[in-house]
């Protein structure tokens, strides 16, 4: 074996080949690109799947609100009220004749001041 070896034969001699060499560029410029788009893709993948989360999340949210908000008027409306009052201190629901609902009565005064 004059000028080649074990791993280069003879006849592959690559001492005088820049071709390979000068494709090079052409792979790079080629490939770069298509790369780049692919990682924006996986990263745009990425994004929608956060943003389907977090939609999801304040649906659930809206939904335990709105629950929340059922509740809470539930918990003060006058016949809830009057339970907390009967039932922690002790209050007694009063006969129809105790309670007396009494009308602001206006003057003459009022009719000419406006009620101030």
């Amino acid at each position: 074996m004059a000028h080649g070896s074990f791993f280069r034969p003879l006849h592959m001699n690559y001492k005088h080949s820049y071709g390979s060499r000068k494709n090079t560029g052409w792979v790079v410029v080629a490939f770069v690109p298509i790369f780049v788009l692919v990682v924006m893709w996986g990263s745009m993948f990425t994004v929608n799947h956060d943003i389907n989360i977090i939609s999801k999340e304040r649906n659930e949210l809206a939904d335990k609100k709105s629950k929340l908000t059922l509740e809470l008027d539930a918990m003060n409306s006058n016949r809830r009220m009057e339970e907390v009052a009967v039932a922690r201190y002790g209050f007694k629901k009063p006969s129809d004749g105790q309670v007396l609902v009494l009308k602001k009565q206006i003057s003459l005064f009022d009719v000419f001041t406006g009620g101030r």
